[in-house]
């Protein structure tokens, strides 16, 4: 809801307070995409946290659905433990993590670790993990900077080219994430 506040200040400006969620403006523009979209999430760092928080907040309290996240940023532990801490009210069995962080921490029910230098071996594993998941379901690649850094620009590009197909072959939302950089054009 936005509200707008008197300004008295003769200055023609118009302030308005937002009182709601990133979440619900997430939903609000996710909600105008199409039945399957594929969508890339330019980012500053500050705000990573929020848009992660975000995408889970719509996706699995909002619209109900069942979710593979690949995670090459964090460990899914320290994602589950974020989500947990945030969403008191929701189910997060609802999302399964491929996991290129955790190295050696072992597996569990709702991860399994992955190389973020295999593009081969996680591309076995995406499509392992969206075949477990009702249609319709998502999945979430955090982040293709951090892809970026272990795979040569050619390679990546035909993975994550590979990945929108595949999303749209399954009929999955796609969620890419990209943390924006002074660099980038």
């Amino acid at each position: 809801m936005v509200k707008d506040k008197n300004n008295n200040s003769g200055s023609g400006i118009k302030v308005e307070e937002i009182n709601y969620s990133f979440g619900r403006v997430l939903e609000k523009k996710i909600s105008e995409l199409p039945e399957n979209f594929t969508i890339l999430f330019l980012t500053n760092a500050s705000n990573y946290n929020e848009i992660v928080l975000g995408i889970i907040e719509v996706m699995v309290a909002g619209k109900k659905l069942n979710g593979v996240y690949l995670t090459a940023n964090r460990q899914s532990s320290a994602l589950l433990q974020m989500f947990s801490k945030e969403f008191k009210n929701i189910d997060l069995k609802k999302v399964f993590f491929l996991d290129c962080v955790s190295k050696g921490f072992g597996e569990s029910e709702r991860a399994v670790e992955c190389s973020p230098q295999n593009l081969i071996d996680l591309n076995i594993s995406i499509n392992q993990a969206l075949d477990a998941i009702p249609v319709g379901g998502f999945l979430v690649v955090d982040s293709i900077n951090t892809l970026a850094i272990y795979n040569d620009e050619k390679v990546l590009k035909k993975f994550v080219k590979a990945i929108v197909e595949k999303c749209y072959a399954k009929k999955v939302n796609g969620i890419f994430l990209c943390s924006k950089s002074e660099t980038m054009e």
